[in-house]
């Protein structure tokens, strides 16, 4: 870590199949990943997008998690 320029910005993927079973796994893993990348510029996304099949209120629950988040 202390090798790497504080200019760099990290970006950190959910499973999108987390995100469609949602509940506790989804809150574990994104939690998971928020702690992970504390102190560091951080983008938070999705391996590879929404599908199609997810529950809004799965997207819902996950966007105000991470907007909520505070370490």
């Amino acid at each position: 870590d202390k090798n790497l320029s504080e200019k760099l910005c990290f970006q950190g993927n959910l499973d999108p199949m987390i995100l469609l079973v949602g509940g506790q796994l989804m809150k574990k893993a994104a939690n998971d990943i928020l702690i992970g990348m504390k102190n560091r510029k951080f983008i938070f996304n999705l391996g590879h997008g929404v599908l199609p099949q997810t529950p809004i209120e799965n997207v819902e629950e996950l966007v105000k998690l991470v907007k909520n988040f505070r370490y």
